[in-house]
């Protein structure tokens, strides 16, 4: 009987504990692929011009991605940037982001993020296009190849490039990365708590009265 409380009180506790997982953050990573090389750019981004890169995912999921930008040397003052990320197979849009042009340093990666998302495994669109910018400040987009865009495409207003976009992906490295174990351990101690047999103490009264 004690065996049976003390796996239906560990049971109770790795429940709770289960749930209290769940809101364990998990971490961010801003991938910096220092193997990058860089091979030209897109030329000036004024408003009504779209840059796409088309990939295929794997599964990851994320929180947005990093471009390496050019201001040609100019302090941007006002402009924002906007990111679309489609479904490729259903031209479904499953995140948007944007910067503001002010906190773009010439050459600099800057991260564009969005709200977590996962991306299973979809063909990806990420579609970047600027609103309100200075005409006579603008920037582009570097152009290279990285480990990240080998198996991209890129297009500029539709039209295919030599080059693919050097992007980079905001990875979330693992989502409540207990919770399963915290899972396995509460369903374990349900079973041994469901298996262990109630032993129930019968009362025996003193003496047996016999009756004449």
């Amino acid at each position: 009987m004690k065996l049976k409380i003390t796996f239906g009180i560990l049971t109770i506790i790795l429940f709770i504990m289960c749930i209290m997982s769940t809101g364990i953050k998990n971490t961010v990573i801003d991938v910096d692929d220092s193997d990058y090389t860089s091979s030209g750019n897109v030329g000036q981004i004024a408003e009504g011009t779209a840059v796409e890169y088309s990939y295929k995912a794997s599964g990851e999921t994320i929180e947005g991605y990093g471009f390496l930008f050019a201001t040609y040397g100019e302090e941007l003052t006002e402009g924002t940037i906007h990111m679309d990320v489609y479904d490729g197979d259903t031209t479904e849009v499953i995140a948007s982001g944007q910067i503001q042009a002010n906190t773009i340093e010439d050459g600099e990666l800057a991260s564009i993020k969005t709200e977590r998302i996962n991306l299973d495994n979809r063909n990806i669109r990420v579609i970047l296009y600027c609103e309100d910018f200075d005409p006579d400040k603008l920037v582009t987009l570097w152009l290279g190849e990285s480990s990240e865009n080998e198996d991209g495409k890129t297009l500029l207003n539709g039209i295919a490039l030599d080059n693919n976009l050097l992007i980079f992906s905001r990875k979330v490295k693992k989502e409540a990365p207990y919770t399963w174990d915290m899972i396995l351990l509460t369903s374990i101690c349900f079973v041994i708590f469901c298996s262990v047999p109630v032993v129930k103490k019968e009362k025996q009264l003193g003496g047996n009265n016999e009756l004449d």
